[in-house]
């Protein structure tokens, strides 16, 4: 079967440890009924990969470069996942933090396995 060729690209965006330490450290600050342990949280299994469609470029540099460009809103978008008040957040929200919080990687090639669907949006 040939699937359709989407013409997005995506990054697979996956928490490192300085997410999941501030995920701890606004549990016991702001959830004081339902924290999180360190020890609870394990990168792998745990809910830390997010998929971001991307636009589509010409060349492999330029992904990195639209991802480069794009980091902060992706940040917020994960951080905005578990604690909806900026106040909550990190003040740095740089390509460098980006790199520190989050694993990524980018895919040039997106197929849809459900294209008798329509594609929704929420």
């Amino acid at each position: 079967m040939d699937y359709p060729f989407l013409n997005r690209g995506a990054v697979i965006i996956k928490l490192k440890k300085p997410f999941i330490d501030w995920l701890v450290y606004c549990s016991k600050e702001y959830d004081k009924e339902d924290q999180l342990n360190r020890e609870d949280i394990k990168p792998e299994g745990f809910d830390s990969k997010h998929i971001y469609l991307i636009p589509e470029h010409d060349e492999n540099d330029q992904y990195e470069r639209y991802l480069r460009k794009h980091c902060r809103e992706i940040f917020e978008s994960e951080l905005s996942g578990w604690y909806t008040l900026p106040e909550m957040w990190p003040q740095k929200r740089t390509w460098r933090e980006f790199k520190e919080w989050f694993d990524y990687e980018i895919q040039t090639m997106v197929f849809d396995t459900a294209f008798n669907k329509p594609l929704e949006c929420e």
